[in-house]
C-alpha cells in the first residue's frame, strides 16, 4: 500500500525560539490548509518540502523562497510604523519595501506590528479625552486602510502566492464568518421604579439641558408606564427568539460622572438580570474606573457573578476605555477570557486591522496570552457622539464592514445601545436598517447569508 505523501512548509531562520514570529505563524495557520513550521535547519525528509528562508542575511540557500526580514520579530526590537507605505499590485498598502526577496515586503512583521497593536504601545503622543488611543494617529487612519482587514487580506495574498509557488493548492482557507451581535447596558431603565420627586427633579434637569424629547417620553411613561430605555424595546425580535449571535454586556455601577446604573443594589433590576440571562450570554461591562484599577474590577465582576451564579468569562469596556497593556492584564488577573472592546468609538472598522478574532500578545513580556480578542468594527454610538450621518451612508458603511469580515472568515462584533435605539425607533428609516443588518448578521450566523 502506497505511503500517502504529507506536504510540507518550513520557515528556515536563525532563532527558533522568537515568541513573535511562532504567535505570528499560529495565526496564519488558523487561515492555511497546510501549516508552516519554524525550523533552525534545512529539511532532511523525505516528503516534499517548500523552504522560506527568513533571516537577516542576504544570502540563501537554493531551492528557497525568501521573505525580507526587518529583524522586528527578535523579541525587544523596535521599527518605523509611521514611514513610507507602497501599494501592492493587489492594492494593498505595506511598509518597509525590499527588493531582497521573492516577496516584495516582511509579510510577517506586518501581521505582527497590526494584531500585536505595537503603534499603541509605541505612542507618546496626545490621548483622547478619555485617555483613549485615538483612531487619528493609528497607520490604519493615516493610510487610509481602516476600513480593510488588512492583516487577513495580506495573509490572504501571501498563502495564494505560495500556493503559485508550491503547487500545493488551495493552501487559503478561511473559516465560517461569525458576526456577534451585542448590547451594552448603561443602565436599564430611564424611569421605572422612580418616585414622583425624582421624575420632577429629573423632568427639571431635562428642560435645563433641552432635551425635549425626554421631558415628552418622562410624561408618556407617567400615563402610560411604558420606559422606552427598557431592553426589550431594543431587540429587534422577542427575547425569547435572540439567536446564538448575540449578547449583553451589564454596567455594574453606578453613581459617577461616567457610570450611571443607578439600580445596581436593585431587587428588581436582580430579578430582570437573571431573566435576561436565561435568554441571551451575558458578559461584563467594566466601568470607566475599572479599566486601570484592580480592584474596582474585581469588585463588579464578583457582583455579578453572585447575582448570577455563573462565571463571567466575556466583557468589553465601558466607553471602550482600552489602555494597553494594562486593562487586559487586569482582564486576564480576573479571569476574563474574551474581550470585545478592541475597536475606536469615534470611527468605525478594523483597529487590529482583523477580521478575525485573534490572542492579545503583551509586548510588556513577550508572550502571547490566554486572552481571546474579538474585533469591534460597528458602534452606533459613533453615529450619536462623533460622526452624524444620514442613514443611507451609515447603512453602506455597515454593510461594507460586514462583507469584508465575512469574506474573511471574520469574528467580529457589532455594538449598539438601548439608550440610542429608543430615541432612533422613531425614525421609520433607521429602525428599518437595524432589523434589516440584524437579520442578515442572523442568516451569516446560521449559514443561510
Amino acid at each position: 500500500m502506497a505511503r500517502r505523501t504529507k506536504k510540507c512548509i518550513r520557515i528556515q531562520v536563525d532563532d527558533e525560539g522568537s515568541h513573535r514570529l511562532r504567535y505570528v505563524v499560529e495565526h496564519i495557520n488558523q487561515m492555511s490548509s497546510i501549516p508552516l513550521r519554524i525550523s533552525t535547519a534545512p529539511s532532511k525528509c523525505e516528503e516534499p518540502v517548500v523552504e522560506l528562508e527568513y533571516r537577516q542575511s542576504p544570502h540563501r540557500r537554493r531551492g528557497t523562497l525568501k521573505i525580507p526580514c526587518t529583524g522586528f520579530l527578535q523579541e525587544r526590537a523596535k521599527i518605523e510604523t509611521t514611514g513610507v507605505w507602497d501599494i501592492s499590485e493587489e492594492g494593498l498598502p505595506y511598509p518597509w519595501a525590499s527588493g531582497s526577496g521573492d516577496f516584495p515586503f516582511d509579510v510577517f512583521a506586518l501581521i505582527f506590528a497590526l494584531l500585536s497593536r505595537y503603534e499603541e504601545y509605541a505612542y507618546d503622543g496626545p490621548l483622547d479625552h478619555h485617555d483613549r488611543f485615538p483612531a487619528e494617529a493609528s497607520v490604519a487612519v493615516q493610510h487610509d486602510f481602516l476600513h480593510r482587514a488588512l492583516v487577513d487580506r495580506w495573509i490572504a495574498v501571501f498563502l495564494k502566492w505560495l500556493e503559485e509557488k508550491s503547487g500545493y493548492a488551495p493552501l487559503y482557507r478561511p473559516a465560517k464568518a461569525r458576526i456577534e451581535w451585542t448590547w451594552d447596558m448603561d443602565f436599564p431603565w430611564a424611569f421605572r421604579h422612580l418616585k414622583w420627586w425624582q421624575h420632577i427633579g429629573a423632568a427639571v434637569r431635562d428642560l435645563w439641558h433641552g432635551d425635549k424629547w425626554l421631558v415628552k417620553k418622562r410624561l408618556q411613561y407617567l400615563y402610560r408606564r411604558d420606559d422606552p430605555y427598557a431592553f426589550a424595546s431594543a431587540l429587534p425580535c422577542r427575547l425569547e427568539e435572540l439567536p446564538p449571535c448575540t449578547r449583553l454586556f451589564v454596567l455594574m455601577r453606578g453613581g459617577t460622572t461616567y457610570d450611571r446604573n443607578h439600580y445596581v443594589d436593585d431587587e428588581r433590576f436582580h430579578r430582570a438580570l437573571k431573566h435576561w440571562s436565561r435568554h441571551i450570554p451575558i458578559g461584563l461591562h467594566p466601568s470607566y474606573g475599572a479599566a486601570i484599577c484592580s480592584a474596582t474590577l474585581a469588585e463588579e465582576k464578583n457582583r455579578l457573578e453572585l447575582l448570577l451564579g455563573r462565571s463571567i468569562r466575556h466583557s468589553r469596556q465601558h466607553y471602550l476605555r482600552l489602555q494597553l497593556p494594562k486593562t487586559y492584564q487586569l482582564l486576564l488577573q480576573h479571569g476574563i477570557e474574551v474581550d470585545y472592546s478592541m475597536g475606536y468609538a469615534s470611527q468605525s472598522g478594523f483597529r487590529a486591522s482583523s477580521a478575525s478574532a485573534f490572542w492579545w500578545y503583551d509586548l510588556s513580556v513577550e508572550r502571547r496570552t490566554a486572552l481571546r480578542i474579538v474585533p469591534l468594527i460597528f458602534m452606533d454610538a459613533t453615529y450619536v457622539h462623533y460622526r452624524p450621518l444620514p442613514v443611507h451612508e451609515l447603512a453602506w458603511i455597515f454593510e461594507s464592514l460586514i462583507e469584508e469580515a465575512v469574506r474573511f472568515g471574520g469574528q467580529v462584533g457589532v455594538l449598539w445601545h438601548a439608550d440610542i435605539l429608543a430615541r432612533k425607533r422613531e425614525d421609520p428609516e433607521y429602525w428599518k436598517f437595524y432589523t434589516t443588518a440584524f437579520e442578515w448578521c442572523r442568516k451569516i450566523h446560521s449559514g443561510e447569508g
